[in-house]
């Protein structure tokens, strides 16, 4: 059998469990950020998050947009991808005894994740 007969299938089948582990990632993300988020800083706060989340999302968006110039476009998912996997393991340590910082910024991280990895 020829490899390149079967390469538009693989490709699919590659990019469709790589779609399927992200949403099954953020499916687990978001309801531990929203729940230590409110335990430790309470839901009054959630307006405070939202813009914080805006504005480091803007700044992120506007030096991934300059990377996209210099960098090829694999070079750049990948390195991103593992820059993610990175701060979610410094996470993992942060969050073992949560604060009130922590759960901000972890807030912040998986908003920033579902719009990094999803686009």
């Amino acid at each position: 059998m020829e490899l390149n007969r079967y390469s538009p299938l693989i490709r699919v089948a590659l990019l469709f469990t790589n779609f399927f582990l992200i949403i099954a990632a953020l499916y687990q993300l978001k309801p531990a950020s929203r729940s230590l988020f409110i335990e430790l800083v309470g839901s009054e706060q959630l307006p405070y998050v939202w813009i914080a989340t805006a504005l480091v999302l803007g700044a992120i968006i506007s030096i991934y947009y300059r990377m996209v110039a210099r960098f090829s476009r694999l070079r750049l998912v990948m390195g991103t991808v593992l820059l993610l996997i990175v701060l979610l393991m410094l996470f993992r340590l942060l969050l073992a005894e949560p604060t009130q910082l922590s759960a901000f910024a972890f807030y912040i991280f998986v908003d920033m994740l579902s719009v990094i990895l999803v686009e």
